[in-house]
């Protein structure tokens, strides 16, 4: 969960990625679409046109990555290292492109916010993380075409982790915002004369 948004991130995209390598765009349109119901969806504590807008913009970040990976040359069901590599890097680039502008664009009109803001404050640091899990679908993907799908069992550890990390540095970073506002707080309360200032100084900062 991302803190002040309506919104999560999750490694998901891995086994997005790796059903585009292993099985085709159409499958992980699919995978995209149908696999990616949350509990808290299926609970009905998510609104159904957020829902539907959820799945919806997954399944056309996966076709547009799709597209992108036929067009540069990569070939479905088969890896060959290292030619399919630029293929595979636009691919993931696309679908993380297409997927975060979508919900940038979603958050910033659902809370009246300047799309700028929304991308620099909740978003901006999930690139690096989000592309790093690149090479862990292509993994995923290769495992399955060489073992199978029992192999996947395999991969739930490595997504494990990676949906830690995402959660430590989410966590850190709200720590990291409550102790400043913590401080600023305590600058209010001991001098009356400059309270408020800290906000002040803020604002300007930003403007």
């Amino acid at each position: 969960q991302i803190p002040r948004e309506p919104a999560t991130v999750s490694p998901g995209f891995t086994v997005i990625y790796a059903a585009l390598l292993a099985c085709g765009p159409a499958q992980a349109t699919w995978a995209a679409a149908l696999g990616t119901f949350r509990l808290r969806d299926l609970r009905g504590q998510v609104t159904w046109p957020i829902v539907l807008f959820n799945r919806g913009q997954l399944a056309i970040a996966a076709t547009a990555a799709g597209a992108a990976y036929l067009l540069v040359g990569g070939m479905p069901g088969t890896i060959r290292f290292p030619d399919d590599v630029p293929a595979m890097l636009v691919a993931g680039v696309v679908y993380f492109l297409v997927n975060v502008s979508s919900v940038v664009g979603g958050s910033a009109l659902l809370r009246q916010v300047p799309l700028w803001r929304t991308w620099k404050a909740n978003y901006k640091w999930s690139a690096p993380n989000f592309l790093g899990l690149v090479p862990l679908g292509a993994a995923l993907a290769e495992l399955y075409l060489q073992v199978g799908a029992a192999s996947l069992v395999l991969a739930v550890v490595p997504l494990v982790v990676a949906r830690q990390s995402f959660q430590r540095y989410v966590d850190v970073r709200e720590a990291y915002v409550q102790t400043i506002a913590a401080l600023t707080s305590a600058l209010d309360a001991k001098d009356a004369y400059t309270r408020g200032h800290c906000d002040r100084v803020a604002e300007l900062a930003t403007a």
